[in-house]
């Protein structure tokens, strides 16, 4: 009796005590919820469950501490950083500016603790409002290590080995893009958990790529913080949007002059040949093929219109760098139906999530370049054995890590995306993810060698062969009955009317016309709204029309599916079908044109661009305008003689002109000989740094 009295009095004593403790508590998530929920003024997370969090975060630290065997078994590489409370608490005095700081902190180097500067980093809230932050670390100068002076661990919004993935595959891609390394944090000798190691995107990071200083730019439009007032949000349509991390030091850092010139690129680009290719030029079809192909290898696009953009302009090569920042795998099926889910990249509507690749994805040669490079890195480079051969060096170092990660209990409890990181993070996780990239790969090549939506049919001059899949039509055979036409033309300029435009092809020995050329089908968008994420694009029966001689018909058509090898006879149809559109021009292999020539006294008003191989003839003389220049981006053969040379000269009133200039990797084989050059001073040419009376950008095996 005197047990239970005891026991009774005792709860009666302690009742109150604990209810003041859970109130408290409950107060403590409320305050807590209300600073940092609306203090930050973000849409992210919509709802965080505290009390799941702080149960499940605080017992994975206890496991940590308990559990001696998991504290000190060897996972992934050790990164050991210090952080005084003072500092701690510093950071988070003022959010979101305070995080923005640099304090001071520890980090060991070489094995030897070092004085480093410290801050939080990142747009998102969620990245520095809970246990597992992203980190940004500073070293002194002295301290440089490995050409690297900034460090960063960013928070992972998904599996970081997902992430991991992602960043490997645009690297194996050739596109510019941090360094990255899986890493195990400690902070004040306590496991954080799992990060990526990336580089600071800065001038130092271009200089590590080999990349003269350049424009190096942040567009970000949606987060709160970084708003701008009266601007439209799309980032591709409002240069004012964008910041500098990085600026060419000839200009002021507020010119914007080559990002506006881009923006303009892309707004008529669309409806004009002429400014698609100032947006294709050099190496950029490449470039943007390549990071189009990343977003179907990861299934997911790189950035939005709106948000989480980097590129760099390089006014020495003309390229334009689309970095990928903020990037993940995705590991679920790429649909093969039309889909309208946000991010997804589906091969039966290749979405554009902004206006660059809105525009690029009509042109037929950027398409043509993107296929066909996408089936060289998946078929013959083994981007994803490479990858996988990556994952399982280093899985268990990974999962060893993983036992005592915090973000994935952050990721579980208090992320808004839990559809991309599923509810556990495991070895059968980890084992997934494999699985996933041996799936995604067999798909890739399945759907290259899918049979193209192909038919035809007679017409009064010919016949038209029409195309309505998103797989091109290539290597046209066309048979005749009976005596064959000695040729048949392409209606190059779709104007109906057989002219000097047009294209023309020779019969073989068999009579049959073996036509090396590849058709696309139209491709169509819906707008996108102002809170949509992409252009849904679609395709649409597109009709090329052929001329024959005498207008004789052929009597059966066939088609070759380039990756396949496989052979299709083309249906006969009387279907509706529409003309090309401006940019999908038919892609002809060896289309040889003649030789561009030039001879006698030329004057130059404006700056010409010459794009067709040319052969400048002895004795040449051009006389130029004050400032004008010759860009040369193809082959030239320029060879005067001793008696004749060839001249580049001012005319009477002009003080001085710009440059002769050697442009691209098509200009390979160009030779220059008894060549006089009178001043000239350079210039800048479509955005170009021509610094040289003779200036050569991006040119290999010449002569001068």
């Amino acid at each position: 009796m005197k047990i239970k009295k005891l026991l009774f009095t005792s709860l009666l004593f302690f009742l109150p005590f604990s209810l003041i403790l859970f109130v408290l508590f409950c107060i403590n998530i409320l305050i807590k919820d209300f600073s940092l929920g609306h203090k930050t003024h973000h849409e992210y997370p919509e709802a965080t469950d505290w009390v799941k969090y702080s149960f499940f975060v605080n017992k994975q630290k206890l496991n940590n501490f308990l559990f001696r065997s998991n504290k000190n078994e060897e996972g992934l590489p050790k990164i050991e950083i210090y952080i005084p409370e003072k500092t701690s608490n510093k950071l988070l005095s003022n959010i979101p500016n305070s995080t923005k700081q640099y304090l001071r902190s520890e980090m060991v180097i070489n094995n030897e603790k070092k004085e480093v500067r410290l801050r939080y980093f990142g747009d998102n809230p969620i990245n520095w409002m809970f246990d597992y932050k992203s980190i940004r670390i500073k070293t002194k100068k002295s301290e440089i290590v490995n050409r690297k002076r900034y460090f960063e661990y960013k928070a992972s919004q998904n599996r970081p080995i997902d992430e991991y993935v992602a960043f490997k595959m645009a690297k194996k891609l050739g596109l510019l893009v941090s360094d990255v390394r899986l890493v195990e944090l400690f902070v004040n000798d306590k496991s954080v958990g799992i990060y990526m190691e990336k580089e600071r995107l800065n001038e130092s990071f271009l200089r590590r790529n080999k990349i003269m200083p350049i424009n190096l730019y942040k567009g970000e439009a949606s987060r709160a913080g970084e708003k701008k007032i009266g601007l439209e949000v799309n980032l591709d349509q409002n240069p004012g949007l964008w910041r500098k991390i990085a600026f060419y030091n000839n200009v002021d850092e507020d010119d914007y002059s080559d990002l506006i010139r881009i923006s303009k690129n892309i707004r008529n680009a669309e409806n004009s040949t002429d400014y698609l290719d100032r947006i294709l030029r050099y190496e950029n079809l490449d470039l943007f093929a390549r990071a189009s192909i990343l977003e179907i290898l990861m299934n997911l696009m790189i950035a939005n219109y709106d948000h989480n953009r980097r590129v760099a302009i390089d006014i020495w090569s003309g390229n334009l760098h689309i970095i990928p920042h903020d990037i993940s795998y995705v590991r679920e099926k790429i649909s093969e139906e039309k889909s309208s889910l946000q991010y997804r990249q589906s091969f039966q509507s290749e979405n554009s999530a902004t206006n660059l690749f809105y525009v690029i994805n009509q042109s037929s040669n950027f398409l043509n370049a993107k296929y066909e490079t996408l089936f060289k890195v998946v078929k013959e480079e083994k981007i994803f054995d490479e990858i996988i051969q990556d994952l399982e060096k280093l899985k268990v170092k990974y999962l060893i890590s993983q036992k005592r990660d915090l973000g994935k209990i952050q990721r579980k409890y208090a992320d808004y995306e839990v559809f991309w990181t599923g509810p556990d993070e495991n070895e059968q996780s980890f084992n997934d993810l494999i699985k996933s990239l041996k799936f995604r790969e067999k798909q890739i090549i399945s759907f290259l060698k899918n049979d193209p939506e192909c038919s035809w049919n007679i017409n009064k001059k010919g016949f038209d062969v029409k195309i309505k899949g998103i797989i091109p039509m290539s290597n046209l055979l066309v048979k005749f009955d009976n005596e064959s036409p000695e040729w048949v033309a392409l209606d190059y300029n779709n104007n109906q009317v057989l002219d000097k435009e047009d294209k023309y092809f020779y019969k073989k020995k068999n009579g049959n016309f073996e036509i090396d050329i590849k058709l696309f089908a139209n491709r169509i968008t819906s707008n996108a709204g102002p809170y949509d994420y992409i252009w849904t694009m679609s395709t649409a029966n597109t009709k090329f029309t052929f001329f024959t001689e005498n207008n004789k018909k052929p009597y059966k058509l066939i088609t070759l599916n380039n990756h396949s090898k496989k052979e299709l006879v083309l249906n006969y149809e009387e279907s509706l079908a529409v003309k090309p559109s401006i940019n999908n021009i038919a892609i002809i292999k060896n289309d040889k044109k003649k030789i561009n020539i030039l001879s006698g006294n030329i004057f130059l008003e404006e700056d010409l661009i010459v794009k067709d191989e040319t052969k400048i003839l002895d004795g040449t003389t051009f006389t130029m305008n004050e400032g004008v220049s010759i860009i040369f981006e193809n082959k030239v053969k320029a060879i005067g003689s001793k008696e004749r040379p060839i001249i580049f000269k001012k005319n009477d009133t002009a003080t001085k002109w710009g440059t002769v200039a050697l442009h691209g990797a098509k200009t390979e084989g160009s030779l220059f000989k008894n060549i006089i050059i009178e001043n000239a001073s350079g210039k800048s040419v479509n955005g170009i740094n021509y610094f040289a009376s003779l200036s050569v950008h991006s040119a290999k095996k010449y002569k001068i």
